[in-house]
């Protein structure tokens, strides 16, 4: 498929998303923050026709990123009738936020606490416009041990941003027993079909192959535990279900002895 095919196709397949609501969706909204990925999807959202709501949300921003928020907010007011445009200033509410919690004080914790003040913001918009957020990615599992039986649960938050040959994911884990972690893959294409990646905890690193729609991912990790940590190998195997959706299987081992399985359905909203 050319690259014009599949933009009338993905901007096609929003459209229809929202034509096959229960409940139709009167607005798309879409944070964008001048990179690569929040441009395209505030694009294709645009092109659907439906009335597209762009928002731009600095919390301390350098000024030359918020300059390339801004760029693309107006490109698209000039391009399409059907966009609205805002900057919300969350400077104060991360002030605010960080201050309460200063006896808490941890860079890590606060630069995740940035992208949930975003995205509470955008649901905020889209809840006053009855609409709906566009580019979401969550995933919902369960560990399961050589038994069958279910040990744990999670559901899991995803951001993705790629450049063409590097992708940096973040996965935000919140498990049935109330914790949560935060996981940062970095991810390189190495060839046609090949990627290796890494990511805190993964030793050396991981080494992933495509197939079709099928995509095959292993990778050893000292995973934390309620107890501390416990070092693993998964065999990852990712199933292309449909353009918004994907099955995960992973085989975890230890020594070479089966641990159990996870088990993951991941779906773009």
């Amino acid at each position: 498929m050319i690259t014009s095919e599949k933009v009338k196709f993905i901007s096609n397949w929003i459209k229809s998303y929202v034509d096959n609501m229960p409940s139709k969706a009167e607005a798309l909204v879409i944070g964008i923050s001048g990179g690569i990925d929040s441009s395209v999807s505030s694009t294709l959202s645009a092109m659907t026709g439906l009335k597209t709501i762009v928002l731009s949300m600095p919390i301390k921003q350098k000024e030359n990123q918020h300059d390339l928020s801004l760029k693309h907010q107006k490109w698209l007011m000039e391009k399409f009738k059907n966009v609205e445009a805002h900057t919300i200033n969350l400077d104060k509410l991360f002030e605010s936020f960080s201050s309460t919690l200063n006896k808490f004080d941890n860079e890590h914790g606060f630069a995740n606490s940035r992208a949930r003040l975003r995205m509470v913001t955008l649901y905020q918009v889209a809840a006053a416009h009855k609409g709906i957020v566009v580019g979401d990615l969550v995933a919902y599992g369960q560990f399961q041990d050589v038994l069958g039986n279910v040990s744990r649960r999670f559901t899991v938050n995803m951001n993705g941003e790629w450049d063409g040959t590097n992708l940096k994911l973040t996965e935000d884990f919140v498990y049935s027993d109330g914790t949560t972690e935060q996981r940062i893959w970095y991810l390189t294409k190495t060839g046609e079909q090949a990627w290796n990646g890494t990511a805190k905890g993964v030793i050396g690193q991981a080494e992933g192959l495509e197939d079709g729609d099928t995509f095959y991912w292993n990778y050893t990790i000292d995973l934390p535990v309620p107890d501390g940590t416990m070092r693993v190998t998964f065999d990852d195997y990712m199933w292309l279900i449909s353009e918004d959706r994907m099955l995960n299987k992973a085989y975890m081992s230890k020594f070479g002895v089966p641990l159990g399985e996870v088990t993951i359905m991941f779906e773009k909203l």
